[in-house]
């Protein structure tokens, strides 16, 4: 048994239910098989907002495992017979809202993702030749608004934040017929904070100040579909993929010295870290510097340390090399030795639970990278900075960073190029203007590619999308993808450049 989907873990929204990711219940299902299963349950939730077309592709592939090796097919039959002509732009809806294998990485969920997610609608719309592919728009048209208005519930100032979420629930409440998301489940389990006696479910309408207002009318949700448009403006940014799989890169990309970084000023990050580093030679060993305990000491168990390796690969050991849990949370410093029989590339995950863990390489040079984008940051919380690299012939860093926006992008010759915040009005070096938290992007010069950049003083989530998104705290502990250093090694073994 999996949950597909659940109320209390995602909400609903797009990407994150498991059914949400169709990549996954094509691995998961032919794997369970190949592993001697013959029967699978699982609990959707039924969001059709957001699980119907994995829900849908998944009962394929259970009633037939051949359907997994076509699943292309069958996803282009399901959008020509759903939504006839208008199948095209539906696609691209989808696309925003679910996981398929060989898209682009996801980007975080945006004003930029709405305004896609209803131009998407938006260009469909006059295509539909049926009511029924029309109702269907519709209601994705509604679990779209949905979705605006959670977004902006989580984005609200703290002394609106009551009643921005009292929006999502009463709108959840109007299209609770759709199906589109699962009504019951959210009034079931409210979010923090609001008293159950007055808004769970079992509070009738009438006394639920949640469960008010009639299913909205055609011309409500024509009136949505034009006001999300122009209310989610679309900007520009450019996305590039690269493999997990890293190597050293100092040496061959000829990196010199630079400053120390940190990754985490004064107060280290909470909960889990992951970090990823290299053995040269196996067997071998990996040592950390880590301290645990660092806030709510009393409330923190020991610090959990899990050693992966891909070569690592046995029906018990799951990738898992070794694991040690030796760090009581006592703020004091130890040493921990994990041992290794593979060569190559590992990560390390340490979870200190809620105790701030700082955790150091053991050894001088020892690789030591971090990851900051594309879906995923090392740090979300606490001021930190890092070196990153920019590859040959890349004209533009894409990115997109969380509220509250802070930290500073230098050059390769150390000199800013893009801060939030707000420049002396004498300071003609740095942007003029004042700038917010979501997508932004730098042009970098002929004479900056291929150069090391650093990134600054953050203590929000960097998400860089179209460069590797790979941060050292100094140049020999950086480790970047395989086809990146393999690209630009000679041009920089040829003496030509100057990381």
């Amino acid at each position: 048994f999996e949950y597909y989907s659940n109320i209390v873990g995602n909400r609903f929204l797009p990407g994150s239910p498991r059914a949400a990711d169709l990549g996954y219940l094509r691995r998961s299902i032919t794997g369970f098989h190949q592993r001697g299963a013959r029967r699978l349950r699982s609990g959707a939730a039924y969001s059709n907002g957001t699980v119907s077309l994995g829900i849908y592709l998944a009962s394929r592939m259970l009633w037939d495992l051949d359907e997994a090796d076509r699943l292309d097919a069958v996803y282009q039959d399901f959008l020509d017979k759903a939504f006839g002509a208008a199948a095209a732009p539906v696609d691209r809806y989808f696309r925003l809202v679910y996981k398929f294998e060989g898209d682009p990485p996801r980007l975080p969920l945006t004003g930029d993702t709405l305004g896609r997610m209803y131009r998407a609608l938006q260009e469909a719309w006059p295509l539909a030749g049926s009511d029924a592919v029309r109702r269907r728009l519709q209601d994705l048209i509604l679990y779209t608004r949905y979705t605006e208005l959670h977004l902006a519930s989580g984005n609200a100032p703290e002394a609106r934040r009551a009643e921005a979420f009292g929006d999502v629930m009463r709108h959840a409440w109007r299209m609770r017929e759709t199906m589109m998301v699962n009504v019951y489940g959210l009034f079931n389990y409210p979010a923090r904070g609001y008293p159950e006696e007055e808004v769970h479910w079992r509070v009738p309408s009438g006394k639920n100040p949640w469960k008010v207002g009639e299913p909205p009318a055609d011309d409500e949700i024509a009136a949505m579909l034009a006001a999300g448009v122009a209310g989610n403006p679309v900007g520009t940014y450019v996305t590039r993929a690269f493999s997990d799989d890293l190597v050293p890169a100092a040496e061959a990309l000829g990196f010199g010295d630079k400053p120390l970084g940190s990754y985490g000023f004064g107060l280290p990050p909470g909960g889990r870290q992951e970090f990823f580093t290299w053995v040269d030679q196996a067997p071998g060993e990996i040592k950390l510097r880590v301290t645990g305990g660092f806030i709510w000491p009393k409330r923190a168990s020991n610090v959990a340390i899990t050693l992966y390796s891909d070569q690592a690969v046995s029906d018990a050991a799951d990738f898992v090399v070794t694991t040690d849990t030796s760090v009581p949370p006592d703020q004091q410093e130890r040493l921990v030795v994990l041992k290794t029989p593979h060569p190559g590339l590992h990560r390390i995950e340490v979870d200190g639970g809620p105790a701030a863990t700082s955790v150091l390489p053991g050894v001088s040079n020892m690789a030591f990278t971090v990851q900051a984008g594309p879906t995923k940051c090392f740090n979300r919380r606490h001021m930190w900075e890092g070196w990153f690299y920019v590859p040959k012939g890349t004209r533009q860093i894409s990115f997109h960073v969380s509220h509250p926006a802070s930290g500073d992008l230098f050059d390769g010759d150390g000199r800013l190029a893009f801060t939030f915040r707000q420049p002396a009005a004498a300071d003609d070096t740095a942007p003029a203007e004042s700038k917010s938290a979501g997508f932004h992007s730098v042009d970098v010069p002929e004479v900056q590619d291929g150069r090391l950049w650093r990134l600054s003083h953050t203590r929000a989530a960097w998400l860089f999308l179209n460069i590797p998104p790979y941060l050292a705290r100094r140049p020999p502990e950086l480790l970047l993808p395989r086809e990146v250093v393999e690209a630009d090694r000679a041009a920089h073994q040829a003496g030509t450049e100057k990381p």
